[in-house]
């Protein structure tokens, strides 16, 4: 017996409910009384319940909370549902896992006797596609429970002798769930059948296995299923498999029958497309970084997969003795020499490819056994660098770089450099790296003033002419003044 509520307007489909035995256990486990007091929140004269607290059962993956302000005298967590003083509201999400559908309860009155009276009302939130299975325990016994969704009645349902009801609400997104007292006294008794089935894949290929599953509620356990494949095929049972050879649409039947005699059939089409084509051959590859790798350099492996059947798996062995596992690598050698690396691929339908390279590890640079040294010969504004540096192991020195200081350099084992002198004076920092045969290096710098000749010396000969006319024209004309009349 299941009250369906619309969905979200978005067309989703039917979700796939728990099997009959499934339901039989959920009905066990939603309506059982807890008999045990690890969930015991407080037992008082009374406890207040605000809006701000929120009961968390832990395997309904549901929430519940009060609109308003509410007075308990006991309240009992357990693992489907709450019980507040004696009655009990058992809620639990199909399917299970994040997120929660989260229940806001806006009306609580669950032992009314008056008939049409409000029993529960909550606003919900669950996500597009769930299911909801809630019920109430310890109500009125063998008393008629109506469901109203959105205002419009949903499904009735009558208490069993020990005050239980259950109520499901399929195809859930966001809703306003109301139930009330009804009118009539009684048993249950069995509710309509209900049957939906879903299959997988769902765009299917010729000759690939699909799996169907049926779901069934109401009626009469146990039940019966029969499967009609359009093809010829047929099985039973609430799941089958089939494979079709043919490519085409079929309309796949589900005839389901109860133990009371009540039958449903569904209809579904399916649509088998031509098989794909076989994969290409899983090929293998990879690069590595730097190409000239010195012993003590960590050296960065990068692969790539093609072809087979993704996703891959990749497995290094790098020569040495060390391995590692992944699409990306690190792998530092520790002497120098050529390695031998490999890498193997496998794919999802366990298909090997390997690639080997050679990775060619040079010696690592002792920095400091190049002691360098140069000598600077000054020619008005153009200077040369004789390079004086000595390597440590005896190697020669066989590159240079020569850093002048005015953002310009040189790569010569001799090197002439002109600069510019704006002012009368200018320093500049020379810094020289030297490189022997064995990849030593050694640095060193110094201070390279240079003078700006015209500038400075035409500077003082104006001065000095600018001071001797005068001085002259002085000398002349106090001389004139004592030549005698």
């Amino acid at each position: 017996m299941t009250a369906l509520v619309p969905g979200n307007g978005r067309g989703d489909e039917p979700v796939r409910r728990p099997s009959p035995r499934v339901l039989g256990l959920l009905l066990l486990v939603l309506l059982a009384t807890p008999a045990i007091s690890m969930g015991l929140i407080a037992r008082s004269a009374a406890l207040t319940v605000g809006p701000g607290v929120i009961f968390q059962p832990s395997l309904s993956w549901a929430t519940l909370s009060f609109a308003s302000t509410q007075t308990f005298s006991t309240i009992t967590v357990d693992e489907t549902g709450v019980t507040f003083d004696a009655v009990r509201i058992g809620v639990q999400k199909f399917p299970a896992g994040t997120p929660r559908a989260s229940l806001t309860i806006t009306a609580w009155s669950p032992l009314t006797t008056v008939v049409d009276a409000t029993v529960l009302r909550f606003t919900g939130d669950s996500p597009a596609g769930s299911s909801l299975y809630f019920g109430l325990s310890n109500v009125l016994p063998a008393r008629e429970y109506v469901l109203q969704v959105d205002g419009a009645e949903s499904a009735r349902r009558f208490s069993d002798g020990g005050g239980n009801v259950l109520f499901v609400a399929s195809n859930w997104s966001i809703h306003d769930l109301h139930v009330l007292l009804g009118p009539r006294s009684g048993l249950p008794g069995p509710g309509p059948l209900a049957a939906d089935f879903v299959f997988s894949p769902a765009n299917p290929a010729v000759d690939e296995t699909i799996s169907f599953d049926a779901s069934v509620a109401g009626g009469t356990p146990p039940y019966s299923a029969t499967w009609d494949f359009a093809d010829g095929g047929t099985a039973t049972g609430l799941s089958a498999t089939h494979a079709y050879s043919v490519v085409g649409t079929y309309s796949v039947t589900l005839y389901v029958a109860d133990g009371g005699a009540q039958t449903k059939t569904i209809a579904k089409s399916l649509t088998v497309g031509s098989a794909p084509p076989p994969p290409s051959p899983l090929a293998a590859d990879f690069a590595f970084s730097p190409s000239n790798a010195r012993a003590g350099d960590p050296v960065a492996f990068a692969a790539s997969g093609s072809g087979g059947t993704p996703p891959y798996a990749f497995s290094w062995d790098f020569g040495d003795g060390g391995t590692a596992s992944g699409m990306f690598a690190n792998h530092v050698f520790s002497a120098e020499g050529t390695y031998t690396v490999t890498l193997s691929v496998t794919d999802a339908a366990s298909g090997l490819d390997i690639v080997a390279r050679s990775v060619q590890v040079q010696r690592a640079p002792v920095v400091g056994n190049v002691t360098a040294a140069f000598e600077a010969v000054v020619n008005g504004f153009t200077v040369t660098f004789i390079d004086r540096s000595v390597s440590g192991v005896g190697a020669a020195i066989v590159r240079w770089l020569w850093v002048f200081g005015d953002d310009t350099s040189s790569a010569e084992a001799r090197a002439n450099h002109t600069y510019q002198v704006a002012g009368f004076f200018a320093t500049f920092t020379v810094l020289l790296y030297a490189y022997d045969a064995e990849g030593n290096v050694g640095s060193t710098s110094r201070d390279v003033t240079l003078t700006n000749g015209p500038l400075l010396y035409g500077t003082i000969g104006g001065i000095l002419v600018a001071v001797a006319v005068p001085i002259g024209v002085l000398w002349w004309l106090r001389r004139r003044r004592k030549r005698p009349e």
